[in-house]
Formats: C-alpha cells, structure tokens, sequence
C-alpha cells in the first residue's frame, strides 16, 4: 500500500464552496490548534487544510511583493574578492557597488546595503572620492 501524499483537491475545493457562504464564517480562515470551537467543529480536519493552504497563498503572495524574507538574505554571497579585482582596475561608482551588493545578497532594504557596503569600503580600506568607489592600495 502506497501511503497518500497529498491531499485531493477536488475534494477540498467542493467543501469549501459548499461551507463557506457566509462571509463571516471563520471557515478555511482562522483555523487554530488551541480554539475550542476549532475542537468541537465537526469540519475541523478540512478547515485546517483550507487554512493552511490559505496562509500558503499569502506569503507567496508577500513573497511576490517584498521578497525575500530576512532569513534569506545573505552577504557572504557576495563575492568580494572579485569586486575588489574589479576596483583595482578602475574606480566604480558607489550606487553600482551598492547594487553589485543587492544582486547577489538579495537583500532590498537601502540602509542595509549601505551599512554593509560602508563596512566593505571601511574593512578593505578603499578609497571613496567623488562618488567613486576604488581600490588603490598595495
């Protein structure tokens, strides 16, 4: 015997039209582990699902909008030592080097960057002149 892994999902959608006529019902939307009403309702098992699939939908929808989440940005992503052979070359601006930081951080937040990259700029003693972002020393 195969054990299901997922559950049917014509079904689901059927209960859910079937139950939810009325705006202010808490089904397939508050579902809570602790509630006594969750407990005693009859449809628990399905509200949960609905509810979990709903909670699903929003944070791809959150995700969608304002990703990603602080837990998934990350700096050491960046890679620095190329960008430091790259400002051996020839000075950048700081508005691309803030970018190069967002891009492979993925971090969207403005002063984040701007701290990280102040810090960058501060730990590998580059210079800063005019806008411009390079990496003279020796």
């Amino acid at each position: 015997m195969t054990p299901r892994t997922e559950s049917p999902n014509l079904y689901l959608s059927v209960v859910a039209d079937a139950y939810t006529t009325d705006p202010d019902d808490c089904f397939g939307k508050e579902w809570e582990h602790n509630n006594a009403t969750c407990a005693m309702c009859s449809m628990q098992n399905v509200c949960m699902v609905l509810s979990t699939s709903n909670v699903k939908k929003a944070i791809e929808l959150a995700n969608k909008q304002f990703s990603p989440w602080v837990d998934e940005i990350d700096f050491s992503l960046v890679p620095t030592e190329a960008l430091l052979t790259a400002l051996k070359g020839s000075a950048y601006p700081l508005e691309e080097v803030r970018a190069f930081f967002a891009h492979y951080s993925k971090c969207k937040d403005v002063f984040t960057i701007n701290t990280q990259v102040n810090l960058f700029i501060r730990e590998h003693k580059l210079n800063l002149q005019d806008g411009k972002v390079s990496n003279n020393n020796k």
